[in-house]
């Protein structure tokens, strides 16, 4: 029997989080754990709460035209092309993100877009590995939205008739060096500031180096190439704290 295998045109999105593989070493170290990262006593422990927020994702992302693959750490979403899909993935993912810091997560991915074959369970494509590639080279736990995917969308295909998005030119951990993209972030940005600003002084002040250089560095990016409206919205949320 042959099998039928779907083929369209669509974003790839590609997630996982981040800081996961040390989180889970150290859990299973005896149950010890990294400071500020959420606390589990096992891996069993951990286990559950990702996969409570695996089935938060199916009943989010339950749409007719949306299909997801989510195993251990990481996850894949496909969007069919339709001229309502760049704004409806991007809304999904400010949601998606929330959730996970919500509990003490940071995310990081990439969104491609092109041909892409699925069936069932089964996923692959040009543009699945591009979207892997792009989370691979996030030089911090942003979800990258490249331009050339709203420039193809906008010129080529004219699936949108504008693109409300900011982008900026963002040194990536690749060869090339650098990307012209979006940076999909939890819906409160204050939030998210203060959390790696937390993170960047304790890992600092108190080691090991590489984790203080890791979120140093992380935290200097999102200062420096963030814009106005979200250096704003850290101002407000600390306003309120204060």
């Amino acid at each position: 029997m042959t099998t039928k295998i779907r083929k369209m045109n669509g974003l790839v999105v590609y997630f996982d989080i981040y800081g996961f593989s040390d989180l889970l070493s150290k859990v299973s170290n005896n149950g010890r754990n990294l400071p500020l990262y959420p606390n589990f006593n096992s891996v069993e422990e951990l286990s559950k709460e990702i996969l409570a927020i695996w089935e938060w994702i199916s009943l989010e992302l339950n749409k007719p035209y949306v299909t997801t693959y989510l195993f251990s750490d990481c996850g894949f979403i496909v969007y069919p092309t339709t001229p309502e899909m760049l704004n409806s993935c991007t809304a999904d993912l400010t949601s998606l993100y929330s959730e996970f810091l919500r509990r003490g997560f940071f995310l990081r991915g990439g969104i491609s877009y092109g041909e892409v074959f699925t069936q069932n369970n089964f996923l692959t494509g040009k543009v699945v590995i591009e979207a892997v590639k792009l989370e691979s080279i996030s030089p911090g736990p942003f979800i990258l939205l490249p331009y050339n995917i709203t420039n193809t969308l906008l010129k080529a295909d004219k699936l949108i008739s504008e693109v409300n998005f900011k982008f900026q030119i963002i040194e990536t951990k690749s060869k090339s060096g650098k990307i012209k993209a979006h940076l999909i972030l939890p819906s409160d940005k204050g939030e998210f500031f203060n959390k790696l600003r937390e993170y960047s002084e304790y890992y600092v002040e108190n080691g090991p180096w590489e984790y203080g250089k890791f979120w140093h560095d992380t935290y200097e990016f999102v200062k420096t190439y963030l814009s106005t409206e979200v250096q704003d919205a850290t101002q407000v949320t600390n306003t309120r704290k204060s």
